[in-house]
């Protein structure tokens, strides 16, 4: 059983893919409570069986949650994600031997994760503007960290990222589209360095 849980959504659902990769895995996922018991008790042809409950508040299903790992059979899988997890002394004694914590990044973790995000795309984008563009979302994702903008996040910054690879590897990207990104660049003050990074392209 595992507690995937933290601040930063993208990190916690990447963990949650990593988890549920064994093959002899039978995935299901549930954002609800009905269900999960019965089915991590049950007998599958499929494979072992593997329950990924979506947690919206821990503190409202507590007593709940806590029957259910204490039933866990030893045979199949829990995986809870969850971004709001109870400080409570029994949640944090599950928390310390089955949880794993993705927290929203600091500095150097940060670039390491941008850095490779654009390697695992193959994206040959020069070392200017990389740097450029690390420094810039950077500042834009601290103000996330420090709770005043929830919009910009990993999940987006992704997106920003797969439309430079995009743009950077394809030469015969038409004008049109071209214009588009550029316009969608400019939405905010951050952006400006994605915008700039497409039409250096």
């Amino acid at each position: 059983m595992k507690i995937v849980y933290g601040t930063e959504p993208y990190r916690i659902d990447h963990e949650v893919r990593k988890l549920a990769e064994n093959t002899t895995y039978y995935v299901q996922v549930f954002d609800a409570i009905d269900g999960v018991k019965e089915f991590l008790q049950s007998i599958s042809f499929f494979g072992i069986p593997c329950a990924i409950y979506k947690v919206e508040d821990v503190k409202k299903e507590r007593k709940e949650l806590l029957h259910l790992m204490e039933e866990c059979p030893e045979s199949s899988c829990l995986i809870i994600r969850t971004e709001k997890l109870d400080n409570s002394k029994d949640w944090n004694a599950w928390k310390s031997k089955h949880g794993i914590c993705c927290d929203k990044l600091n500095g150097k973790s940060y670039q390491c994760w941008i850095q490779k995000a654009f390697q695992s795309l193959d994206c040959p984008i020069a070392e200017p503007m990389l740097r450029y563009f690390i420094d810039r979302s950077a500042y834009a994702y601290q103000e996330r960290r420090d709770g005043k903008d929830e919009t910009i996040d990993l999940y987006q910054i992704a997106i920003f990222i797969k439309q430079i690879a995009f743009a950077s590897m394809d030469a015969g990207v038409s004008k049109e589209t071209r214009l588009f990104l550029q316009q969608w660049g400019k939405a905010g003050n951050w952006h400006q360095s994605f915008y700039w990074i497409l039409w250096k392209v």
